[in-house]
């Protein structure tokens, strides 16, 4: 009978693990979805910057914003200098 006891035990154990490495496993699987999905917002506002720079409008946190995002990659270098370049041009009348 004691066995039975330590068998069910067993069980019992193994069977909240699982159900305890199932659930953090959906955690984690959640908190990875938002973390992509920010990120491709965060995609999305950085290239509607640059395209309002290309169209002549201007922000005094530009330069910020756009640096934070090729640092943070979510916007290529060769993306922000065509943002930079836009804003040169559009400052020299051109």
């Amino acid at each position: 009978m004691s066995g039975l006891k330590g068998l069910i035990a067993v069980t019992c154990v193994v069977v909240i693990g699982g159900v305890g490495y199932f659930i953090v496993s959906d955690i984690n699987a959640k908190k990875a979805d938002e973390a992509r999905e920010a990120r491709v917002q965060k995609s999305i506002e950085c290239e509607d910057r640059v395209q309002a720079m290309e169209n002549g409008k201007f922000s005094g946190d530009d330069l910020w914003v756009l640096s934070e995002c090729s640092i943070n990659g979510v916007m290529t270098q060769d993306r922000y200098n065509s943002a930079i370049t836009a804003a040169a041009r559009h400052s020299n009348g051109g």
